[in-house]
């Protein structure tokens, strides 16, 4: 029985309702409008694309850490959803701090520095500073402990709170889903009936998203330097051919001496199997080049690996091969050309070189002479396709004609972008979750409007 078939089964036999009924516990499924958030109207309809951007996340940011109809929130974080319906109908409500390091990385673009080039008041600034404040307060509550400490994960260290159907939908799921079965130690927060056997460890992707997040909050707060041996977080965990991966393409040689996804320091774990995934392995990569730890053992490695996947045209021939966690939307690209260019990742200047080609080639122009890009998901599809030209290129006739693209998409009274599926979960052949929150796709058109505002400015 396929996964979506299950949750709509448990919907329509009452399975949820039951679990609704139980005192002081969420439901465990929500509606689509339950991820959006409580979104009010821009006051000023002359406001910039970029000044209602920032009034969106600011008014959408969860205050408190509440209990809702729709399910548990920490403080700090914004509304997001996953879902293994096709469909997209029936979501879990998630708490989880990946979505928040993306948001954090688009605010720390607005400054007192940027401030008369993005043409915004003091009050503007003001706004984003605490909203990046309290997204960094609500990263740190998903930190390792004990053997785990110095990671971060994707969620919360699990908690066990029952509720009537429960036991149901767990033996459900373990008899239909295969994998992966790490029974690690963090589960979702607001899917209490989550196989103990499907928890998982912290990993490489949230934990190197987090620290390079605690690194612009000492830029931007003249705050310490996180005190991090932040080479040994990550070089413990490298494929030297003794862990089976989930993910065995031909592009993967054996004991490839790259940097693995799954940081198993927790008590008994040894995250079998684990995966190199490129995306993932590139994310790295940048924060290890930012704290300038690029003699980490793993990084020549790594390197080697992602300019060999981009000289072969893996990310061309066979995308979808590529990753466990991101479908073909150019985000492979934007982490690679990141890396290379803010983490400072010299050798990477191959791999960058043949991404940027392909989204040169991969542009698409509109009647009305706005410039996309479309791989199923135009907004995000677009907003790293042009990231990627502007540290790679710097502002240029086809970055301003993308931006005039994500300035029609924006919701003129929100200040809002559409949700799109940023990354998802492969659980097995058959099953996949996907992830989505409109918070990560307006901070992403920030970043992307942002960017090509400083680097336009800049042209002499």
């Amino acid at each position: 029985m396929p996964i979506n078939t299950i949750f709509r089964t448990l919907l329509a036999g009452g399975v949820a309702g039951l679990a609704m009924l139980s005192v002081g516990c969420p439901p465990t499924f929500v509606v689509r409008e339950h991820c959006q958030g409580d979104v009010t109207v821009v006051a000023g309809a002359n406001q910039s694309p970029i000044s209602k951007a920032i009034y969106f996340l600011a008014t959408t940011q969860i205050a408190h850490d509440e209990f809702r109809l729709d399910g548990f929130d920490y403080a700090g974080g914004w509304p997001q959803c996953f879902t293994a319906d096709p469909d997209g109908a029936v979501l879990v409500r998630d708490v989880s701090p990946f979505i928040a390091a993306f948001v954090h990385h688009a605010l720390s673009q607005v400054t007192e520095a940027s401030q008369d080039r993005l043409e915004l008041t003091r009050d503007e600034i003001d706004t984003a500073r605490r909203t990046r404040m309290k997204a960094v307060a609500f990263m740190r509550r998903f930190e390792g402990r004990a053997s785990e400490t110095g990671t971060f994960g994707f969620w919360p260290l699990r908690t066990l709170q029952w509720r009537p159907g429960d036991l149901l939908i767990e033996a459900l799921m373990v008899a239909n889903i295969n994998g992966p079965r790490f029974a690690g130690t963090r589960s979702p927060l607001n899917f209490s009936a989550f196989p103990r056997i499907f928890s998982v460890y912290p990993d490489a992707d949230v934990t190197a998203a987090t620290y390079a997040v605690l690194l612009d909050n000492t830029r931007l707060e003249s705050g310490p330097e996180p005190a991090i041996d932040i080479g040994a977080v990550f070089s413990t965990w490298r494929d030297d051919g003794s862990v089976t991966q989930r993910n065995q393409q031909p592009w993967l040689p054996p004991a490839s001496g790259a940097f693995l996804t799954w940081l198993a320091n927790g008590p008994g774990g040894t995250a079998s199997p684990n995966d190199v995934d490129p995306p993932v392995v590139a994310n790295v990569l940048y924060v290890l080049g930012r704290y300038g730890a690029l003699e980490t053992p793993g990084v020549a490695d790594s390197v080697a690996l992602l300019n060999a996947i981009t000289s072969a045209s893996v990310h061309l021939r066979n995308p979808d091969a590529l990753s466990l966690y991101y479908p073909d939307n150019f985000a492979f690209h934007y982490f690679v050309v990141r890396a290379h260019i803010e983490g400072q990742v010299e050798n990477l200047a191959p791999a960058a070189e043949a991404l940027l080609a392909d989204v040169r080639a991969s542009a698409q122009p509109r009647p009305g002479g706005e410039l996309y890009w479309d791989r199923g998901t135009p907004i995000i599809n677009t907003c790293f396709a042009m990231l990627s030209l502007l540290a790679m290129e710097g502002a240029s006739p086809e970055t301003a004609a993308a931006a005039r693209y994500l300035r029609v998409a924006q919701d003129p009274y929100t200040g809002g972008f559409p949700e799109e599926v940023f990354f998802f979960g492969q659980l097995d052949a058959d099953t996949r979750a996907e992830w989505v929150s409109q918070a990560f796709t307006t901070a992403l058109a920030l970043e992307a409007l942002a960017q090509q505002a400083l680097h336009a400015s800049s042209i002499p």
